[in-house]
């Protein structure tokens, strides 16, 4: 088995978006996942551009092991991750894109939302270095 399929089964879902560093991900399943990870990943760009403003900066998802979404957003300081985890409407606006560009309800509402930040994983990385 090879490092870029180990530990993924059949019926997982496929999407060849790009990951971090410019890696490609895949993910295998039916066409209904195909179709889903395809507009979860469409949904990516309009997130970053609307949310710019409050810092982020970059967007990802991953499915966990029961194919729920989950959307990472990640923004450039600590304290734009602060502010932006603190707005009410955060988790509302990427619902809403995310329904705008055809993910299924059933998806939208089980979708999990995360904030980090650059400088927290900078932080995290330089300790593993000291």
């Amino acid at each position: 088995m090879s490092p870029t399929t180990a530990g993924l089964s059949d019926n997982a879902p496929f999407s060849t978006a790009a990951g971090p560093e410019g890696r490609r991900r895949q993910y295998r399943g039916s066409v209904e996942d195909k179709a889903r990870a395809r507009a979860i990943d469409q949904a990516l760009l309009p997130m970053v551009a609307s949310l710019a403003p409050w810092g982020v900066v970059d967007a990802h998802w991953l499915a966990g092991p029961d194919g729920t979404p989950a959307v990472w957003l990640r923004t450039r300081t600590e304290i734009e991750r602060v502010a932006l985890e603190a707005q009410p409407w955060v988790e509302a606006q990427v619902r809403i894109i995310l329904t705008r560009l055809s993910v299924d309800y059933a998806d939208v509402a089980r979708t999990r939302i995360h904030v980090t930040s650059a400088e927290r994983q900078g932080d995290l990385f330089d300790g593993l270095t000291r």
